[in-house]
């Protein structure tokens, strides 16, 4: 049962930002305490058949370590993948009234362009794309059970190019 990390920031305020480029490469601790593990259902949606798969885990979430507008980004373990493997970045709303079947769309939109980037690079084009797999995470053990997206972690130089809104940086 999930009992809380007593090191979670209380308001979203204490959550640390660390502005649009940095440097994550080192960042993801490998030695999580596990005693902090919980329970969560994920939730895989398949391109291919368009449906949804889900599967019972255990993962250790971290304290954020960065914000953007809507949502808090926290390096994640998945317990039941062996090292580097089970490395991610879960992002949480900071809005707890927050529709769930939004990220369901969002997932479900990411999914589908890997596929379609998948068939294009299957023309082996001079340059080739990628989507980052992504999946949706219901933390069942927390009192309001929330639902927030998973993608893998990547290590290196993150550079931020635009938001959800109008800014853009035009570099």
């Amino acid at each position: 049962m999930w009992a809380g990390n007593r090191n979670y920031p209380h308001r979203l305020a204490d959550v640390p930002h660390t502005g649009s480029n940095r440097d994550l490469s080192d960042r993801f601790e490998d030695d999580m305490n596990i005693t902090h593990s919980e329970r969560a259902l994920k939730h895989i949606y398949d391109a291919v058949t368009d449906k949804w798969d889900k599967v019972l885990i255990n993962v250790v979430v971290q304290d954020a370590f960065a914000e953007g507008s809507m949502r808090t980004a926290h390096y994640m373990k998945d317990l039941t993948e062996l090292g580097n493997q089970g490395k991610y970045v879960l992002k949480l709303s900071k809005d707890a009234r927050d529709d769930s079947q939004s990220y369901f769309e969002d997932v479900r939109m990411q999914m589908i362009a890997k596929r379609f980037a998948d068939m294009y690079n299957a023309h082996n084009p001079p340059k080739r794309v990628d989507f980052v797999a992504a999946y949706v995470l219901e933390l069942i053990d927390r009192p309001t059970r929330p639902v927030c997206t998973v993608e893998r972690y990547i290590s290196g130089r993150y550079v931020k190019y635009n938001n959800n809104w109008d800014w853009v940086d035009d570099r």
